[in-house]
């Protein structure tokens, strides 16, 4: 009986068991003992509800409602007010936050139900915002193998000399909202002036913050130049071929000939 017991024992018990001193074991509750102290860091712990008080949401919010719901599962006799509290501490909309402490959901569907609503409300959110989502811009700028950073203003305005501009048959703005899926157009950083002593009330969508808006943005303007010169925007020339900058030199000229 003896010789046959560690045949029912898995390899890793096996292996302890045959490291046992001979004449070590007075009795099984001694083995049991043994045993149990020798594989205790093995033990699943079993979670509680103030290991839900631990979650924050660091995602989407559909993201954390699936990660938070197996957690939650994990949690034997879980009752939906800490489901709830744990919830509402751990997201980071301020509507759903609203919702739960006004009115806490009864039970578990109710409450993933709702959540369901905050959910697809942040999807549509996100998709009326203008311009290249923040993932997309990231990943441009990971695998851009010449990254172009903005220089600060000071430097600009005493660095870049003065350029004459192709004329365009459409605004700048336009140009933008078409060609923003292009692999070669190159996306600034957020201006790095302080936000106070920005106009907050105009936005820029090819810096993606606030201070000029797109139509008196230079750094597009050079960049849209930048791209024509290398025949990708081609069909937005102007039929006038003069520069911007010497339409105003072009007409003195006319009207100093007929003067």
């Amino acid at each position: 009986m003896c010789k046959a017991f560690p045949q029912t024992l898995t390899n890793v018990a096996r292996d302890w068991f045959s490291t046992l001193e001979p004449n070590s074991i007075a009795s099984f509750s001694n083995l049991a003992d043994k045993f149990f102290a020798f594989f205790a860091s093995s033990k699943c712990i079993r979670k509680t509800a103030a290991s839900l008080m631990q979650l924050r949401q660091g995602q989407t919010l559909r993201n954390f409602m699936i990660r938070f719901n197996k957690e939650r599962l994990q949690v034997p006799d879980l009752h939906i007010t800490a489901a709830v509290s744990a919830l509402t501490y751990a997201i980071k909309c301020d509507a759903f936050k609203m919702s739960l402490s006004k009115t806490p959901s009864k039970t578990v569907t109710e409450l993933l139900t709702r959540g369901e609503k905050y959910i697809n409300m942040e999807k549509t959110l996100n998709l009326g915002k203008v311009g290249p989502s923040h993932d997309r811009v990231e990943y441009k700028r990971a695998h851009d193998p010449n990254p172009r950073q903005e220089p600060p203003r000071s430097k600009q305005r005493q660095e870049v000399p003065p350029t004459s501009f192709t004329r365009l048959n459409t605004s700048k703005t336009n140009i933008l909202m078409e060609i923003k899926d292009m692999k070669e157009l190159k996306w600034l950083a957020r201006m790095r002036s302080p936000p106070q002593s920005r106009d907050m009330s105009k936005y820029c969508e090819f810096h993606r913050d606030h201070g000029h808006t797109t139509k008196n943005c230079k750094a597009l303007q050079r960049e849209i130049e930048a791209l024509i010169k290398r025949g990708l925007l081609s069909s937005y020339v102007g039929n006038d071929k003069l520069p911007k900058n010497d339409c105003g030199r072009e007409r003195a000229s006319e009207a100093k000939r007929d003067g």
